[in-house]
């Protein structure tokens, strides 16, 4: 995907092909569940999401029954899909038909500034917490320590383990699948991306 369309490399980058007819201007986020690609607007007001499923020309709008707001992520788990608006996270598992607010309980924080998808497990990184569910996102835990003077910026698997990025501590380090947290390096410094 590139700015407001969709294209294709049957040839290993060597040459693409635009999919699209229609272009959706401003569009940042994405994620893919093996036949559709999910497309979310940047902005604050009136942001849509849209839909281009393989095979087709042209973007469908699946915005729905979302709320207006900032997107901060948009994700899939297989086939479900997941979209945080405001901090508030949506999920549809009808490719995008309806959508459904799973409620946050038990996340304080209106900011998600990082959102990794592992399997069942949902981390995500935000103002001053490291938040887990492994319940697609009903329900969440505050991973052990609590970070109560930093903000999470960025959370990346690598092998078993999950690193988070801090603003002002360094790198944190995970083995558990994010309950559990230790600093690893970098210490009094701001990481933003892995």
């Amino acid at each position: 995907a590139v700015g407001e369309n969709i294209y294709s490399s049957p040839l290993a980058g060597n040459s693409w092909t635009k999919l699209t007819n229609t272009a959706q201007p401003y569009l940042e986020r994405y994620c893919f569940d093996g036949t559709n690609i999910f497309a979310s607007q940047g902005g604050n007001v009136g942001v849509q999401l849209f839909k281009f499923s393989i095979g087709g020309s042209n973007w469908t709008n699946v915005t729905n029954n979302l709320v207006d707001g900032y997107t901060d992520h948009v994700f899939n788990i297989g086939t479900t899909i997941f979209i945080s608006k405001d901090g508030v996270l949506y999920k549809s598992t009808n490719s995008g038909t309806t959508w459904q607010n799973t409620g946050n309980t038990g996340m304080s924080s209106l900011f998600n500034y990082s959102i990794l998808a592992d399997g069942q497990n949902i981390i995500s990184g935000g103002y001053q917490n490291i938040y887990r569910s492994t319940d697609n996102g009903l329900t969440w835990a505050i991973s052990t320590p609590s970070f109560p003077y930093l903000d999470i910026y960025d959370v990346y698997k690598f092998g078993s383990n999950i690193f988070a990025s801090t603003d002002g501590d360094g790198v944190f380090k995970s083995t558990d699948n994010g309950v559990t947290w230790g600093n690893q390096a970098l210490f009094g410094t701001s990481q933003y991306r892995f």
